[in-house]
C-alpha cells in the first residue's frame, strides 16, 4: 500500500481532493502544519513547499515509515518533519497546538467522528481543513457492497459516511467557525473551519452549488439507491482513490 502510493505521487502528485484542501489552507508561510492519518504526509510536504515551517505526522499504521523517509530524504526535509504512529484520537494531549491541522479522508475511517474531530479542533491554533465523503444515498449504496466484501474477507476495517452536522458541532464545541464548504465531486466535500481569523481568499460563503443539471441527475441516481440503503446498514465504506484517479 505504501510503495503504490509513493509511485502515484511520483507519477501524478496529490489527487484532487488534496490539490483543493492545499489550495483551501491560503497562505501558509511561517505556519506549522499538523496532518492526522496522512499516511505518507505528502498533502503536508506540499504545505512544507508554499512556506509553512514544520509538520508533524500522526499515523495510525507503522506501514508507511519506511516509504514515507524515504520520501522525506528525496526532498531534503527530514529534520522538519516529525512522524508519530500512534491513535491520534487518543493521544491528542500529548501533542502541541499548530497552526493548521488537516484531515484528509480520515473523518470516514473512524467511527467515532464527533471524537476525532473535537481532538483536532482542540490542537487547532488557527484552521481545521478536512475532506470527507458527502451525505447522498447513492454514495451510501455504492460503497455498502465494499463494507460487504471486506465483512466476507473477515477484514475489519470499516469506513463511515457521517453527518456533517456532527462533524461541525464537533469543532464549533471546541471554539471554531465554520468558514467553507466545497464539493469534490460526486463523492467528497472540503470544509475549513477557524479560530479567530479568516483563510486568505476564501469567501465565507464559498459553498459551490451543483448546476440545475448536475442536481438533477444527483436526485435521479439518488432516488434509485434509496431503496437499497433502507435494506443495509449506516455504516459504509468508501473508496480511497478519488473520480480523478479511477479515471486515468
Amino acid at each position: 500500500m505504501a510503495r503504490h502510493e509513493l509511485r502515484r505521487y511520483r507519477q501524478r502528485g496529490l489527487p484532487r481532493t488534496a490539490r483543493d484542501l492545499v489550495e483551501l489552507a491560503g497562505d501558509v508561510r511561517g505556519a506549522t502544519v499538523l496532518e492526522v492519518g496522512g499516511g505518507l504526509g505528502t498533502l503536508a510536504l506540499e504545505l512544507l513547499a508554499a512556506g509553512a515551517t514544520r509538520v508533524t505526522n500522526v499515523e495510525l499504521s507503522g506501514g508507511y515509515e519506511e516509504a514515507a523517509a524515504e520520501l522525506l530524504a528525496e526532498r531534503g526535509l527530514s529534520g522538519r518533519v516529525e512522524r508519530r504512529v500512534a491513535d491520534f484520537a487518543a493521544d491528542a494531549e500529548t501533542i502541541p497546538r499548530h497552526d493548521i491541522v488537516l484531515l484528509h479522508r480520515v473523518v470516514c475511517c473512524y467511527p467515532d467522528a464527533e471524537r476525532l474531530v473535537a481532538a483536532a479542533a482542540a490542537r487547532t491554533a488557527r484552521a481545521l481543513l478536512l475532506t470527507y465523503p458527502r451525505e447522498r444515498a447513492l454514495t451510501r449504496a455504492g460503497v455498502r457492497a465494499v463494507n460487504a466484501w471486506l465483512r466476507l474477507r473477515r477484514c475489519g476495517f470499516r469506513t463511515f459516511v457521517h453527518p456533517f452536522a456532527a462533524i461541525a458541532a464537533a469543532a464549533q464545541a471546541e471554539g471554531l467557525a465554520e468558514e467553507t464548504r466545497r464539493r469534490e465531486g460526486p463523492l467528497w466535500e472540503n470544509a475549513a473551519f477557524t479560530r479567530g481569523t479568516t483563510l486568505a481568499g476564501v469567501s465565507a460563503s464559498s459553498y459551490r452549488e451543483s448546476e440545475p443539471q448536475e442536481r438533477a441527475s444527483e436526485r435521479a441516481a439518488d432516488a434509485t439507491a434509496e431503496p437499497r440503503r433502507r435494506r443495509g446498514e449506516d455504516d459504509v465504506t468508501i473508496d480511497d482513490e478519488d473520480q480523478e484517479g479511477r479515471s486515468s
